[in-house]
C-alpha cells in the first residue's frame, strides 16, 4: 500500500508557529536554564526516537519564554523531531505530562498537526519506522 506524499508544512495546523524549528543562536543557551519553569525538550528527551523521556528536563523561566521563546513552544499532542545532531528521532508529546507547554531546543523542531489533514499518531509511527529514518539519513 502506498500513501500520498505531502510536505509536512502542508499538514500543519493554521495556528501561528505550528511547524517551526528551535530558537537560533543565543536565544537559548545553558545559561538560561533554571531550577523550575517551562521544560525544554532536548535530544536527550527523545530517547532515541522512541518516546518523550520526562526524567531529564531542564527548564527556562517564564520571563525568558515571553522575551525570546514564545514562537518555539510545543504543547501536548505535538510531534517533535530532531533537526540537528542525532537525526531520525521523533516523539509525540503525551496528552498528560509534566506541563501544558514545552520549549523546543535549538536542535529540535515541532509540528502541530491539523487533525483534518493527517493523523498525528500515524505520522509518529511513520517517522519512527526504519524506512522513514533511512530516508531521512539519505538526505543528510
Amino acid at each position: 500500500m502506498s500513501w500520498p506524499r505531502q510536505k509536512l508544512e502542508l499538514l500543519a495546523s493554521d495556528e501561528p508557529y505550528s511547524f517551526i524549528g528551535g530558537p537560533f543562536g543565543s536565544k537559548l543557551t545553558s545559561r538560561d536554564y533554571v531550577e523550575d519553569g517551562v521544560p525544554v525538550i532536548r535530544g536527550s528527551n527523545l530517547n532515541n526516537g522512541r518516546f518523550l523521556d520526562i526524567d531529564d528536563f531542564v527548564f527556562v523561566s517564564e520571563s525568558k519564554v515571553r522575551k525570546d521563546l514564545s514562537s518555539n513552544l510545543a504543547k501536548p499532542c505535538d510531534l517533535v523531531f530532531t533537526q540537528l545532531g542525532m537525526l531520525g528521532q521523533v516523539a509525540l508529546i503525551p496528552e498528560v505530562g509534566i506541563s501544558d507547554r514545552y520549549v523546543v531546543s535549538q536542535s529540535q523542531m515541532k509540528l502541530t498537526v491539523d487533525d483534518s489533514k493527517a493523523d498525528r499518531l500515524f505520522l509518529y509511527y511513520y517517522f519512527s519506522s526504519r524506512e522513514a529514518v533511512e530516508r531521512i539519513m539519505n538526505f543528510t
